[in-house]
């Protein structure tokens, strides 16, 4: 990895006043080397530095999870009013994704615990959003489902609130 100066030294200094300051992230040791490897450019060492830092995650996934999200909202929002149902809150449950292979489960739990959105899709017993299994081919295929209803639902009622039918949510769902 290569670093200019000016970015070395910006972090340098970064961890210099990080180690003057009680942290439950780094140790001041650990700032102080920090410090001494940018200021050095000692490149080898530099992946220390970031070693724990996750790679980024694209606006694309990003926004797939906000998408899926949305969808599991309206899909709880209309169960909730319907009179009566054979589906179940299991049924319905948002699930989140895979957290050992879904980039999108890191967004999502950040997205909904530390920035308290979606916190009504907190309701269920999945509130870690590990889904424990491939969750994105299952999403994209209730999405493209969820799409097609509600661009049909939007033309026909445009000023009204979307609400899904037991039978649209079953739909989407493959309940």
């Amino acid at each position: 990895m290569k670093l200019s100066k000016a970015e070395r030294l910006i972090l340098a200094n970064q961890f210099e006043l990080l180690s003057m300051k009680d942290n439950n992230y780094l140790s001041k040791e650990t700032c102080e080397n920090y410090s001494t490897i940018l200021l050095q450019g000692y490149e080898l060492l530099y992946d220390d530095i970031f070693s724990g830092m996750d790679e980024t995650v694209s606006s694309e996934k990003c926004r797939f999870a906000l998408d899926v999200l949305n969808m599991y909202r309206i899909i709880s929002s209309s169960y909730s009013n319907l009179e009566s149902t054979s589906l179940t809150e299991e049924d319905i449950a948002f699930r989140g994704f895979d957290g050992n292979n879904e980039e999108e489960y890191h967004f999502v739990k950040f997205f909904i615990n530390d920035m308290n959105r979606f916190k009504d899709l907190m309701e269920n017993e999945f509130m870690e959003f590990n889904s424990h299994s491939i969750s994105i081919p299952r999403y994209q295929r209730e999405l493209d489902i969820y799409n097609d209803i509600i661009s049909y639902k939007k033309e026909e009622n445009r000023f009204g609130r979307l609400s899904l039918t037991e039978k649209e949510i079953s739909n989407i769902l493959s309940v």
